[in-house]
């Protein structure tokens, strides 16, 4: 039943259009998370490899978050311009190469560059498959299919552990700390085949997908958020007015918060977990996998509250208060097994809390303003990833361990909650009547 005022498509249909698109999209963003997160335990070994401080470490962190920043508007106007299938295919190729390239740095200075170029790719990716997927599902599987293809991240916490973990084992010499070079290229090759996959198979749009009838591709532009809209180049000039919208800022802030808690998080999280008992490479990767295979059941659960409910501001809201409270106490407590619980709820939250919070802005964002204000949401959020792995590693130097980042983290999301609790007005959607 169609209770959103938008033409539906039948049930069928919207599965056919699933298993053509979100098996290379999901894949795709499963390896983007391996290859943007893979210096996490990477950097287990890089102090002794590069002679890198917590603080340098950090840095590192904070330069892929410059490129992405940098790089957000201007990729996206690339995606309006080049088409979505070449666009998504030529960034998958770009950040392959790049990941793999990094095995080759032997200086801080070369790993901050290799960071720079790899956030700098990888900067219209999330934005630019937000925007596409609303060319092609109604506003009733919104979160629902974000949440599928989002799959990728908690998925690639699941096997990016051990996998690093073996991978570091494997090709460890005795007596040397380089086996993270391996690492390197052994997960950047598979993106770019991935790319070149996307580049043989996905549709621009629902018009140009062969599988689709005339009428049933009509009727998906139909029951898209971008109903009736052609993708078409955008201007510096309409950007500009973008800028003047209220409830983009508001998304911004708020994404900035959300992103500020959980990016550096991520990065630290296996050096957090190491302690006593968890300290070799394959140990913390099989611990460090846990806390994600609880976040993909949590993404699953999120996203069909809130697309039942249809108020993805109450369900990131309430996501953001667990987290923040689980992230404060996992920095107080020292036993290593309430802090792995402490993490395992902190990371089921935070990706129930990114998931949802993904199904506002096509909803309260639409046409040229979707296209420059998603990016620019995102970017808001790599500024706040800017700081926090910054932020993280001058406190882990200061005082000797992670705690006190662990609590700034649960601070930021603390932040969100309180600006999505407030700006909740703003972000409801209200149905057609």
């Amino acid at each position: 039943m169609n209770t959103g005022g938008q033409p539906d498509i039948s049930d069928d249909l919207t599965r056919r259009v699933t298993c053509h698109l979100l098996p290379a999209i999901s894949v795709a963003f499963l390896l983007n998370y391996l290859d943007r997160f893979n210096i996490s335990f990477a950097g287990l070994q890089m102090e002794a490899s590069l002679g890198l401080s917590p603080i340098g470490f950090g840095w590192a962190g904070s330069c892929f978050a410059i490129g992405y920043l940098l790089f957000q508007i201007p990729a996206n106007i690339g995606l309006m311009r080049i088409g979505a299938r070449r666009w998504l295919g030529l960034l998958a190729i770009g950040w392959g190469l790049i990941v793999c390239l990094t095995g080759f740095v032997r200086t801080p200075t070369e790993l901050y560059v290799a960071r720079f170029l790899l956030g700098a790719v990888e900067a219209g990716f999330v934005p630019a498959i937000v925007l596409y997927l609303s060319w092609w599902f109604p506003t009733r599987m919104r979160t629902q299919t974000v949440a599928i293809y989002g799959q990728g991240v908690p998925v690639a916490g699941i096997i990016g552990g051990p996998l690093a973990g073996w991978l570091m084992t494997v090709f460890a010499a005795p007596g040397e700390s380089e086996s993270w070079r391996a690492l390197m290229f052994c997960e950047g090759a598979p993106s770019i085949l991935v790319g070149l996959w996307i580049l043989a198979t996905l549709p621009d749009t629902p018009r140009e997908a062969r599988w689709l009838a005339p009428s049933e591709a009509t009727g998906i532009a139909a029951a898209s958020t971008l109903a009736g809209t052609t993708p078409r180049p955008v201007t510096w000039r309409q950007s500009l007015v973008t800028l003047r919208s209220p409830v983009v800022w508001r998304l911004c802030v708020t994404y900035f918060l959300l992103v500020g808690g959980t990016f550096g998080i991520v990065l630290w999280l296996p050096q957090f977990l190491r302690r006593p008992g968890w300290e070799s490479a394959q140990v913390i990767g099989w611990i460090s996998a846990i806390p994600w295979t609880f976040g993909s059941i949590a993404i699953v659960i999120a996203s069909r509250i809130a697309d039942h409910s249809r108020d993805f501001g109450k369900v990131a809201a309430v996501s953001a208060v667990c987290a923040a409270l689980a992230f404060g106490l996992a920095g107080v407590v020292q036993d290593r097994w309430i802090v792995l619980g402490l993490m395992t709820i902190a990371t089921a939250a935070m990706l129930s809390l990114s998931v949802t919070f993904w199904g506002l802005p096509p909803e309260v964002l639409a046409g040229e303003k979707a296209a420059v204000g998603i990016p620019l949401v995102n970017a808001a959020g790599f500024a706040g990833a800017l700081i926090s792995p910054v932020a993280m590693g001058w406190i882990a130097q200061g005082l000797g361990d992670l705690s006190g980042g662990i609590i700034l983290s649960g601070a930021f999301l603390a932040g969100c909650a309180i600006s999505l609790i407030a700006w909740r007005r703003e972000f409801r959607i209200q149905e057609a009547a």
